[in-house]
Order: C-alpha cells, then sequence, then structure tokens
C-alpha cells in the first residue's frame, strides 16, 4: 500500500501510536511530512516532532481536519471522552 502524498492523523501518539508511525515511516509508506500526531498534554510535542520528524501537537480537530486517514491511537476509556 502506497500513502504517498496523503495526509495522515495520528490521535494519540503514545507507544502505540509511535509503533505504527515509526513501521510506516521505516518500509517508507509515507514521509514524514504527511503525518500529523496529537498527544495529550504539549510538553512532550516538541520532543517527540524533533524526534520523529512528524509535526505533533495538542489539537485533535486540526489534525484531522482534511486527513485521508485518521488513525485513532488512544486506549478506549479516553476514547469515550
Amino acid at each position: 500500500m502506497n500513502l504517498d502524498k496523503k495526509k495522515i492523523a495520528v490521535v494519540g501518539f503514545g507507544t502505540m501510536g509511535q509503533a505504527l508511525v515509526s513501521a510506516l515511516l521505516k518500509d517508507e509508506v509515507v514521509q514524514a511530512e504527511s503525518v500529523v500526531a496529537t498527544v495529550a498534554h504539549g510538553e512532550g510535542a516538541e520532543r517527540l516532532s524533533e524526534a520523529t520528524g512528524v509535526r505533533v501537537g495538542t489539537d485533535n480537530v486540526e489534525a484531522v481536519r482534511g486527513a485521508d486517514l485518521v488513525l485513532l491511537c488512544v486506549k478506549s476509556k479516553v476514547a469515550r471522552r
């Protein structure tokens, strides 16, 4: 599957989200510039962005706006909120 030129939003860039994105980047399925991810707390966003090359923020609505694919990578108890 080639997702080149597709915008990918990852809601929840914790262990699961990072593992998925890491695999997609490693296998060159997507480019880092095409991925936007979110975390619950902004303190770690910059660090994660620098470490992965992925844009990371805290605004889920902004992240999914215009996305071709949304990966929901949060625990079920968080998703219910």
